[in-house]
């Protein structure tokens, strides 16, 4: 990276989290990077720049971008694909939708400019997984992906321990367990008086 009066130029790995185009030819890339965060970026002309951008600014695309960073919006002078959905052996409708929720999850709970490579890396690596898995085992990491990014994302649930006694939750003891919603932990039925609206949880 160096220093520059158009501002500091990054080149990073990314994920193309939603295109639009503005004025025309412009596009208006929203992004996430493993050092440099969620950004928001502008390719000038983006859709005609077949050279410099091709047609790799897609989402769900996993690329390699340069740009010029002020510390506002960022702008795009390059990008090139390291993987792109349209390569993918299974590429069906499921596959798209799995994909497109996870992207709208990242839009919805990363912020702009967080700096968290441990979302960056679970982002990549399961949009990278799930076109090779079937029905059942995309369910399966989709769920695993839901748990870890919300964690990560500070909205964890800890199913593993009474919120308040700390009794590990297991089935092998006679001690029953509940879910209280608006807690968002589980307890131990020692635990659960006054607690309100739950549901037994194994």
């Amino acid at each position: 990276m160096k220093s520059h009066s158009r501002g500091r130029e990054v080149v990073t790995e990314a994920i193309v989290l939603k295109v639009q185009t503005i004025q025309e030819n412009d596009l208006w890339v929203d992004l996430l990077t493993p050092r440099e965060g969620r950004l928001w970026g502008v390719a000038r002309h983006g859709r005609k720049s077949k050279k410099r951008f091709s047609t790799v600014l897609e989402a769900s695309n996993h690329v390699r971008v340069r740009f010029r960073d002020k510390g506002g919006v960022v702008f795009l002078e390059e990008s090139q694909l390291q993987l792109s959905t349209n390569g993918f052996p299974e590429l069906d409708l499921p596959t798209w939708l799995t994909s497109f929720f996870i992207i709208d999850l990242v839009r919805e709970f990363v912020p702009e400019r967080n700096r968290d490579i441990d979302v960056f890396e679970l982002v990549r690596d399961t949009l990278l997984e799930i076109p090779f898995l079937n029905r059942y085992e995309r369910l399966r990491v989709l769920e695993n992906f839901e748990k870890d990014f919300l964690s990560l994302c500070g909205y964890g649930v800890n199913f593993e321990r009474c919120a308040l006694c700390q009794t590990v939750v297991s089935d092998e003891q006679d001690l029953k367990f509940y879910f209280v919603y608006r807690e968002g932990s589980v307890f131990c039925q020692h635990c659960m008086q006054g607690k309100g609206e739950a549901t037994p949880f194994s």
